[in-house]
């Protein structure tokens, strides 16, 4: 199993490049100590699918002020004691924060979501959003609006906390765009590079024809094998934009989304993230519960679970303790499967105010917070 991260490692730094790096802190890769006796314990309030619509009552400012009020100040008690005096060191959405698609919501989803945004602006530690199937529609321009309003430009990245190494997955699209290449910013490097290979090209033929001196000509035409290079460089580039362009319109369908998946470029980061990460304690965060998963409405089952799986128990095989946490089912749920925990959370609007609160001191702990009270820790 090794060599299969190794490989998938190798593959990604030669073909991912520039998106590996946007999608890791900067200061992630920091020598620290695996026994790291000094870290705090970490506090983190999660809600999800908070689904603000007009015709969907709950997501009202002042339900939403609940859970910042808690966020910023957890004085609640549970067993006697107090789980923490100041407030969370983070804030987590797990999507569908608006209502894409549902009833007529879609007519009013940037409004709600811009309403969304700016209760969160009253959090007092930092608010990570993880894109939810609701959280766009099947317009590209819904995707710019949700990176413009949740300040997050990635829809999958990783960053360190403490003595854990978190990791926000995107299930929805897999990590891929459904933006038009021409407002994509990655592909629109690949239009960029072809358009200056293609004026080379024009330039250099140009300069052969007008020029009649054989000594000019020589000190400064292209050779022949750099004119092949470019003209194979140019065809490389027009495949990648067209396959852009048929992964966006595929990405497009509901159903797709509705779905889920991971898709091959984000396996292969997040392959490569956890086998190069320092940090023992891993926390990820998605839409999609990362399990097969059944409830009374619904069967939970992304794309591509099995190399995921695989991924996460080569990680575990290395010492890596793994917990993940998703929203979606609207339910709760805490499974633990070959060595992994996977935690998740039930929606905003259940029982007049429902979040999570995780804890993670010795041992990842889950509190259930039931109409502003922590009611029981997730077993």
């Amino acid at each position: 199993m090794k060599i299969f991260v190794a490989i998938l490692s190798g593959i990604l730094l030669g073909w991912l490049g520039a998106t590996t790096t946007s999608n890791v802190a900067v200061d992630q890769r920091k020598d620290v100590s695996h026994d790291n006796r000094d870290a705090k314990p970490v506090h983190i309030s999660i809600i999800t699918d908070i689904d603000r619509c007009m015709t969907r009552a709950f997501a009202t400012r002042a339900n939403l002020d609940r859970f910042v009020r808690f966020a910023n100040m957890q004085k609640n008690h549970f067993d006697g004691t107090i789980l923490n005096n100041g407030p969370s060191d983070l804030a987590f959405s797990l999507g569908d924060n608006i209502a894409h698609r549902l009833e007529n919501c879609s007519t009013s989803a940037t409004k709600d979501l811009n309403f969304v945004a700016d209760a969160m602006k009253g959090l007092s530690m930092p608010m990570h959003y993880v894109l939810g199937d609701h959280d766009i529609d099947s317009d590209a321009e819904t995707l710019s609006t949700w990176r413009r309003h949740t300040g997050r430009d990635e829809t999958f990245y990783s960053f360190d906390h403490e003595d854990i190494h978190i990791i926000v997955l995107d299930t929805i699209l897999g990590g891929q765009s459904i933006l038009p290449c021409e407002k994509d910013p990655q592909c629109t490097q690949l239009l960029t590079e072809k358009a200056n290979l293609k004026a080379i090209l024009a330039s250099d033929s140009k300069r052969k024809k007008s020029d009649t001196t054989k000594e000019t000509v020589r000190k400064e035409k292209l050779g022949k094998k750099e004119i092949l290079a470019h003209r194979a460089r140019i065809t490389s580039l027009e495949l990648m934009i067209e396959s852009h362009k048929k992964s966006a319109t595929h990405l497009l369908s509901t159903d797709v989304r509705d779905h889920g998946m991971i898709g091959k470029s984000q396996l292969l980061w997040l392959a490569h993230d956890l086998a190069t990460t320092p940090y023992e304690k891993i926390l990820i965060f998605a839409d999609h519960p990362l399990f097969p998963f059944t409830t009374t409405k619904k069967s939970y089952q992304i794309d591509d679970l099995e190399a995921l799986t695989t991924i996460l128990h080569d990680a575990r095989d290395n010492g890596k303790e793994i917990n993940t946490i998703s929203g979606e089912a609207h339910t709760w749920s805490r499974k633990e499967i070959d060595g992994i925990t996977y935690h998740v959370i039930d929606e905003f609007r259940s029982e007049e105010g429902t979040w999570a609160h995780a804890v993670w001191d010795n041992e990842l702990t889950i509190y259930k917070v039931i109409n502003d009270k922590i009611k029981t820790n997730l077993k």
